[in-house]
């Protein structure tokens, strides 16, 4: 706290090669878990999310009161999908672009994008998930739409969490 250095505390990773531990079910598959695009902890630090493998998994852990982590939570891309996996079934993501937390802590936002194959038409999209703090686990809540299909970055403000997000095709702020 005096300095700011950082200390090694843990490392977790596909195969679990020391000092890394192994991660468990189809996160251990190597390549799966990709490199981590988007970090969120919520501010009561009880919970880490990452926005995983190529953005098509949405993982979260639970965090002990020195940092170490533990897996609780994950859902993988509902695009060209085979089949739930294990220990990451299919979620109703697309593209986890972003991640983010309310200031209360109880509600995981996510930026979502997708395109459909038949049409190429793309669409982009915020979701709630409703966090438990306790277990770290998220269930779906609701999500919306911006005025356009453009993605973009979002922020949320206010303890509930006001949700504002840039369409980049056109840019507006819905």
């Amino acid at each position: 706290p005096v300095t700011g250095e950082l200390s090694f505390l843990e490392c977790l990773d596909a195969a679990g090669t020391p000092p890394c531990a192994p991660l468990p079910g189809a996160l251990a598959t190597p390549g799966f878990m990709g490199t981590a695009s988007d970090l969120v902890v919520p501010h009561d630090g009880a919970s880490l999310y990452a926005a995983t493998g190529n953005q098509t998994s949405l993982v979260g852990f639970t965090r002990d009161p020195g940092g170490g982590l533990e897996f609780a939570y994950c859902r993988h891309s509902s695009y060209g999908a085979s089949g739930d996996l294990p220990s990451c079934p299919i979620g109703a993501v697309e593209e986890v672009r972003q991640l983010e937390a309310s200031l209360d802590g109880r509600t995981i936002y996510i930026a979502d994008r997708g395109c459909a194959d038949n049409t190429g038409d793309c669409f982009s999209n915020v979701k709630a998930y409703l966090r438990d703090p306790a277990t770290s686990v998220l269930s779906e809540g609701r999500g919306s739409r911006p005025a356009t299909y453009g993605t973009g970055p979002f922020a949320v403000k206010g303890g509930a969490g006001t949700v504002y997000q840039v369409d980049s095709e056109v840019g507006t702020i819905s």
